[in-house]
């Protein structure tokens, strides 16, 4: 609080701040990476060591203690702001998947922004490619010197006859799935980084034992008139908030200003090499991947497959399909340095 207190935004609105911590995340639960976070965290402090500090806003710590309460907490913050209507600030400390299911309420609100309430998301997963910063370091310069707002947007995707959810990076549905869901079910009972040898297994075994069928994809889009449909045997379908965005800790999926990638199945060998150009972001340039830009996707499969939206990943059955991906307008209000 020390360091976002001395902000401009803070020091002119005087917004009521709730941080919202996950435990549980990556960050905080590996003990070489929080004590990263905390040389960080120290360093900055002792540049404003010297300075009159500002006044300490009104903050409440909040704690998220199982799987949906960062969602409860997140819909608490939505009605207290909305009745109080006075300015707020949201700070969530955790992963993608935290951010998302804590800063998805404000997204509920039928395309309406809540204008009182500002974001931040402090990166302190297994990842952090949703994040507002690189790394902690980062973000503790950021901090006292954030004094703008953008908007942006997100993806809301539902599955038939289920209740929706927000991406605020990239939601997918194929192998970067199961490898987001299969690490993160390891990653409870086995120490280190089982991300790069769950994503190799995957490479080798994903297509023989989930039998990838024909898939449909409907994308539609304001700079079309009429809506283009892809179709095959899709390993991989992955829909951001926006170009330019990366997952996986930083694989660059989506590197230019097209939001959607659809990656049709090949050999064993073209596949282990489209892996490795997946890490730089060349993939784009290969025979059997389509790019493009849509406001919504309408997917169709007639099979099981995994879907991963900001790092939590969940099993689809067919009676789940098919599931709309749809860019909302952007709403989200974003805390950042000036221009």
């Amino acid at each position: 609080m020390r360091l976002l207190a001395e902000s401009p935004y803070l020091r002119k609105h005087r917004p009521r701040v709730y941080i919202v911590v996950n435990p549980a995340a990556g960050g905080f639960a590996r003990r070489k990476r929080f004590a990263a976070h905390l040389t960080g965290l120290e360093h900055a402090v002792e540049r404003y060591a010297a300075c009159d500090p500002a006044p300490q806003p009104d903050w409440l710590l909040l704690e998220s203690r199982y799987a949906g309460h960062a969602t409860e907490i997140g819909k608490a913050v939505v009605r207290e702001v909305e009745r109080n209507r006075s300015r707020a600030v949201l700070i969530t400390a955790g992963g993608d998947g935290t951010h998302s299911e804590c800063i998805g309420p404000l997204l509920d609100l039928s395309g309406k922004p809540l204008k009182h309430l500002a974001v931040f998301r402090l990166p302190m997963g297994s990842g952090n490619d949703g994040a507002d910063a690189d790394s902690m370091a980062h973000a503790c310069s950021m901090l006292p010197r954030l004094s703008k707002i953008r908007h942006t947007a997100a993806v809301r995707v539902t599955p038939r006859n289920a209740e929706s959810s927000y991406s605020l990076n990239i939601t997918s549905i194929g192998i970067d799935a199961f490898v987001t869901h299969t690490t993160n079910k390891l990653r409870k009972r086995l120490p280190g980084d089982t991300y790069k040898a769950v994503a190799d297994f995957a490479t080798l075994f994903y297509e023989p034992i989930y039998k990838v069928g024909n898939m449909s994809a409907v994308l539609r889009s304001r700079r079309r008139k009429e809506p283009v449909t892809l179709t095959g045997n899709f390993i991989l379908f992955a829909i951001g908030a926006s170009g330019h965005r990366y997952y996986g800790d930083h694989k660059r999926i989506l590197p230019s200003d097209d939001n959607v990638c659809a990656i049709r199945t090949v050999s064993l060998l073209r596949k282990l090499a489209l892996k490795k150009l997946i890490y730089k972001g060349e993939h784009i340039y290969q025979s059997n991947v389509e790019m493009a830009s849509a406001e919504s996707v309408e997917i169709r499969y007639d099979r099981v497959a995994p879907l991963q939206v900001d790092g939590e990943g969940r099993w689809l059955t067919p009676d789940d399909f098919p599931v709309m991906f749809e860019r909302t307008e952007p709403v989200l209000q974003v805390l950042k340095l000036p221009e």
